[in-house]
């Protein structure tokens, strides 16, 4: 047997096993891809719950949803930096799945993609609602200051008793 025979199979070897890793890199990829779909689900539930105690006088229970949410994401930051590696190499790796899972993936990176979108634009709205209350509040408090001062003002006026009143003028 020469050595370009032998070198052949080797790179056959190699070329086989390059595709088996980048199968085992869709399948990674498949079930990274899941879970971010599950998680962004989770998510988007606890978005809907966000919008009901965004017009809650009460925030303990909003804090306490954040807080949920702040885990969410983090789990979604680690999922998101297993799948850096493995979306470089996404055409390759495509390339590998059955067409069934093929579009299974996508529908799923679609999804993924909606949920982002969905979950951005409530937020931008609870954010309006939560301004449109900080100033309704700051308008109210402000409100009430201005108030006290006149009723400070007119209850100091000097030389004059504090139990008279238009009546007592005539005297």
């Amino acid at each position: 047997m020469d050595g370009s025979a032998a070198e052949t199979r080797e790179q056959g070897s190699d070329g086989e096993a390059v595709q088996a890793e980048l199968l085992l890199s869709g399948e990674r990829f498949t079930e990274l891809v899941e879970r971010q779909v599950e998680l962004y689900g989770h998510l988007e539930k606890l978005v809907e719950k966000q919008r009901e105690l965004v017009s809650l006088d009460d925030p303990k229970p909003l804090l306490s949803l954040l807080a949920e949410r702040q885990k969410l994401t983090e789990a979604l930051s680690a999922v998101a930096r297993q799948i850096g590696p493995l979306s470089v190499q996404w055409d390759r790796v495509r390339e590998q799945l059955s067409p069934s899972r093929r579009s299974h993936c996508e529908a799923m990176l679609r999804r993924v993609r909606q949920y982002l979108h969905d979950i951005i634009a409530a937020d931008g709205q609870d954010v309006l609602r939560l301004e449109v209350r900080k100033k309704n509040v700051v308008d109210e408090l402000s409100g009430l200051a201005t108030r006290g001062a006149m009723l400070s003002a007119y209850g100091q006026r000097t030389g004059v008793p504090a139990t008279m009143d238009r009546t007592d003028e005539s005297l």
